[in-house]
């Protein structure tokens, strides 16, 4: 299961072409995709009427096996992993630390374009994540 951030999310969303993008879910056709309530929340806000959000609402319940919500459970392991990159002098923004715990909560690899946020050795060590660079 691959679980997208944001950055990937609006770039397979956007109507202009991203190739690497492309290329890597066309790669990754055959598993489950799925997006965290925190990555949904950040694409929606950028709808300004409600009639908006749920037409993208009802575009991504369409185009994804699912949206894993934000749980106790999430919450847990958000704390955890904050604290144990806090001691090798790691720091996530606080959306990045949700996204980035549901999906290592899932099991799933987490999908990101954002290189500098997760591209540390620490971070790829205590989970699965895939940088499409681009």
């Amino acid at each position: 299961m691959i679980c997208l951030d944001n950055s990937v999310l609006r770039r397979f969303a956007s109507p202009d072409p991203s190739p690497e993008v492309d290329a890597y879910l066309g790669d990754h056709a055959s598993v489950p995709w799925v997006i965290p309530a925190t990555v949904a929340f950040e694409y929606y806000v950028h709808y300004r009427t409600q009639a908006n959000v749920r037409k993208q609402q009802q575009l991504l319940n369409s185009r994804f096996d699912g949206i894993l919500p934000l749980t106790d459970d999430v919450a847990s392991e958000a704390a955890q992993l904050q604290t144990v990159l806090e001691k090798q002098g790691i720091g996530l923004q606080l959306a990045d630390l949700l996204h980035a715990s549901t999906a290592r909560e899932a099991g799933a690899t987490f999908v990101t374009r954002d290189a500098d946020g997760f591209d540390k050795a620490p971070l790829k060590d205590l989970m699965t994540i895939d940088i499409i660079r681009s």
